[in-house]
């Protein structure tokens, strides 16, 4: 332990809590590479290579005000389909991205459908809304992606367990804790 040293550091705009995930993804031109993916309270999801730290690519999130914890779960890399998928919760959404290029395949909004000033989803509330989040990781099993919501210390909101159909974000059943 005495004799480790920094390899790389790489530097984001807000705290990170969730653990970092290292996948091994094809990159094009590069081939199989170590790639370290990571959120950080900044509303962005980040992937960067594993040997030097260079970013491969950013993701902004939705900012939702009622989630207090925003940004706190990892992300899981799992193959669906012949290609790596990161699902990763933040706020109130559940995303699926291109491990390898970031892009976004589907987005699946856990909240309770509360309305911005304009009435649309996904539910932008301030703190005296809807008080909820993605805090824990996903698990991705038998192409179901598995994740639960926490409802912070108010009664209402839409905390729970929920499946989700990893090819198309659909939800598959929610379980309500309460």
């Amino acid at each position: 332990v005495q004799q480790l040293e920094e390899s790389w550091r790489f530097t984001t705009d807000a705290i990170i809590t969730g653990s970092p995930t290292v996948a091994a993804v094809k990159l094009p031109g590069e081939g199989t590479t170590q790639v370290v993916y990571f959120q950080s309270w900044d509303f962005s999801i980040y992937a960067v290579r594993m040997r030097d730290g260079r970013l491969l690519w950013e993701v902004p999130t939705v900012e939702q005000p009622g989630a207090s914890f925003p940004s706190t779960a990892s992300v899981d890399v799992s193959e669906v389909d012949g290609r790596d998928i990161a699902f990763v919760g933040a706020g109130e959404i559940m995303y699926a991205l291109d491990a390898v290029t970031g892009e976004e395949i589907w987005r699946f909004t856990a909240g309770t459908g509360c309305e911005d000033t304009f009435g649309n989803p996904p539910g932008l509330c301030g703190f005296n809304g809807e008080r909820n989040q993605i805090e824990s990781s996903a698990a991705v099993v038998g192409g179901r992606v598995f994740f639960s919501m926490d409802i912070n210390d108010v009664p209402t909101g839409k905390g729970g367990y929920y499946a989700l159909d990893a090819h198309t974000g659909t939800m598959d059943w929610y379980f309500d804790l309460e």
